[in-house]
């Protein structure tokens, strides 16, 4: 049997709170050491975070007992995968240049009601 093993990196950007305790972090999809955003969709850049983090690593092993704060487009919020994720451990952030419209809020509404930030 041959085991192959990869690299997985995850951005991490603490969020502290006024005492300067880290109440949560910022995760970030990374390609590699360079710590930066490579040029991709953000769908399939959140998705393969999620993937890291969740599955491939552990949320526990990445932010321990505090939240996560993770970059959602409005049609990755529209996928079967949210219902995989616990919103005691995830908060949700809207992408930039996201168009809020009346439909969108409603959603959002949605996810709110599950116990989602």
């Amino acid at each position: 049997m041959t085991v192959t093993y990869f690299d997985v990196f995850i951005g991490r950007q603490p969020i502290f709170d006024r005492k300067e305790n880290i109440y949560a972090y910022e995760l970030l999809h990374r390609k590699d050491e360079t710590n930066a955003f490579p040029n991709m969709n953000p769908e399939e850049a959140t998705i393969q975070l999620l993937l890291n983090t969740f599955l491939t690593v552990g949320i526990d092993e990445v932010v321990g007992q505090t939240k996560s704060f993770i970059n959602f487009s409005e049609k990755l919020l529209s996928h079967d995968i949210m219902n995989q994720l616990n919103p005691d451990y995830v908060v949700i952030e809207i992408l930039e240049g996201t168009e809020i419209t009346p439909a969108f809020i409603q959603e959002l509404k949605k996810f709110r009601n599950k116990g989602f930030t």
